[in-house]
């Protein structure tokens, strides 16, 4: 009996000519469930590189702080301790992302007329959109590190 061949499918397909969707469901109080849809070029790897370079510097800066912020006499500085700028730095890194990539928004937005809706979208929703981006897209492999 001959050998059936079974076609091994790949579990995540990535077109990088269309389009990425990526849907942010927000509850506002006295409106409720507000749906702000954000419409992204596919990011290259070069652009992946470019964001997670922003953040591994945010995070030795934030040790830095943390190590000269410490008071004296103590061995270790606790997270409590390290400042927020930091952490507004990683946001202006997924803010800066998600300005590089970020084709049109749709769904619940009102923007004035004559405002660039990249100016007019939240740094918050700009954050949380490019983080499900990322997530979407996958992680760097060794090949696209290197390159």
């Amino acid at each position: 009996m001959p050998e059936k061949k079974t076609e091994k499918k790949p579990i995540l397909v990535l077109d990088f000519e269309k389009p990425i969707r990526v849907v942010l469901s927000v509850m506002i109080p006295r409106q409720g469930e507000c749906k702000f849809i954000h419409i992204f070029k596919p990011p290259t790897a070069e652009d992946r590189l470019k964001y997670y370079g922003r953040v591994a510097v945010n995070e030795m800066a934030r040790r830095q702080a943390a190590i000269l912020e410490r008071p004296a006499g103590k061995e270790k500085a606790g997270d409590e301790e390290i400042p927020n700028v930091a952490n507004l730095s990683t946001m202006a890194a997924g803010v800066e992302f998600y300005d590089s990539l970020i084709v049109r928004v749709e769904g619940d937005y009102q923007f004035p007329r004559g405002v660039d809706f990249k100016e007019a979208v939240p740094p918050e929703h700009k954050g949380w959109a490019a983080n499900i981006l990322l997530s979407t897209v996958g992680i760097l492999t060794g090949s696209e590190v290197k390159n």
